[in-house]
């Protein structure tokens, strides 16, 4: 441990003294004038022109590889979950060749301005996002029901609990012995009962057979041959369903603003005329639906959702954007009023602005799906065990 500790003083102190000379170096040479000349003139343009192709053309390389590939129906996780990461890598990347070609050309664009082009990007998203979809309807429905049950279940055993609680609290002289008798009592009947359970287990033998017969052949339908690999790629898919969930919703509140608008009764001096009567007018942050005038406290959250009872039967206060359903939970998270915005060219920067949304979603979720294919096939070329490719 002595010389150990001497060999790594010895090498910090190299370190020390070596390095700040090699990063003087290292400076000097970046700095000098020809470096400087070669980055600016073709390092720099040959780049700008070249990386926004990069990952476009990796996701439809990979879209080429997912649907070409020859992965055997009998693993049927990595069948499916490869041909539906084929699917969403060709719709990222003719999404992301469309804004590269928008970078490259050195302008904006604007595609959600055509309809057709939005209805078929919307679709798509909506057919990707649907197992997500389906998923997360089934799963909430499920914990309703078992919210139900547990209230009614769980409901007394609470009330027990704290009564428990409140008499630990009072009588701790008594509480002590009385827990230990308790313990006592538990661990008999949980003796008792596993052997039970043991006699209940051999008396109906059948009943486990026909489970495990269950078991294992849904176990060879679904994932015979299947491993670590099977995983990630359903990891992936989960992670591009999410991701086209997104762009689902963002297209749809471009659908919904096009579907209905103030300014399509009203025109822009219309609305501004009624903002000059409102003493505070503001306007959606996301949709700019507007003007809207806050009545009360600045917090939008105390009384949103409560259920008001009048003349005219039963309301539901919302403080929600009537048009997109936007909620901020203070009033400063609502934009001032812009007159400007409801205009065409500020319809046009709303669909910009959620274009630029929609490709920043796709491109998270692109990387997302081209690095972890990427290190699986190279686990595959360097001969790696399925479990070490899906580690990296």
């Amino acid at each position: 441990a002595k010389y150990a500790g001497m060999a790594f003083s010895v090498v910090y102190g190299l370190v020390a003294k070596v390095w700040p000379l090699v990063q003087a170096r290292i400076v000097a040479v970046l700095q000098h004038p020809m470096v400087v000349v070669a980055y600016r003139r073709i390092l720099a343009p040959v780049w700008s022109a070249i990386s926004p192709w990069c990952l476009p053309s990796a996701t439809a390389a990979l879209a080429v590889a997912c649907l070409a590939g020859k992965a055997t129906a009998d693993v049927l996780a990595l069948y499916v979950g490869q041909r539906f990461c084929g699917v969403t890598a060709a719709l990222s990347a003719a999404i992301l060749a469309t804004h590269a070609a928008g970078r490259t050309a050195g302008r904006s664009l604007d595609p959600f301005s055509r309809r057709g082009l939005r209805v078929v990007v919307t679709c798509a998203a909506r057919a990707v996002a649907m197992p997500w979809i389906f998923c997360r309807a089934v799963a909430r429905l499920a914990w309703a029901r078992i919210m139900r049950w547990a209230g009614i279940v769980f409901r007394p055993l609470l009330k027990f609990w704290m009564a428990c609680l409140d008499f630990a609290v009072k009588m701790p002289i008594l509480s002590i012995p009385t827990v230990l008798i308790v313990n006592v009592v538990f661990l008999r009947m949980l003796s008792n009962s596993s052997s039970t359970l043991a006699r209940l287990m051999e008396s109906h033998e059948w009943v486990v057979r026909v489970v495990s017969w269950v078991m294992d052949n849904l176990q060879r339908l679904s994932w015979r041959d299947a491993g670590d690999s099977s995983f990630v790629v359903l990891l992936v898919s989960t992670s591009q369903a999410v991701a086209f969930t997104l762009v689902e919703r963002i297209l749809r509140d471009i659908d919904a603003i096009q579907r209905v608008r103030t300014g399509s009764a009203l025109s822009p001096e219309e609305l501004n005329d009624i903002a000059v009567t409102m003493q505070d007018p503001r306007q959606c942050a996301k949709c700019f639906f507007g003007p809207v005038d806050s009545q009360g406290c600045d917090n939008l959250a105390t009384h949103h959702g409560e259920v008001r009872v009048g003349h005219r039967g039963r309301a539901v206060v919302s403080n929600s954007c009537p048009r997109c359903g936007w909620f901020a939970r203070h009033l400063s998270q609502w934009q001032h009023w812009d007159p400007s915005l409801h205009t065409a060219a500020g319809e046009a920067l709303f669909r910009t602005r959620a274009w630029n949304d929609v490709v920043v979603v796709v491109r998270a979720s692109s990387k997302a799906l081209v690095f972890p294919f990427a290190l699986l096939e190279l686990g595959r070329l360097l001969s790696f065990h399925p479990t070490a490719s899906a580690l990296l």
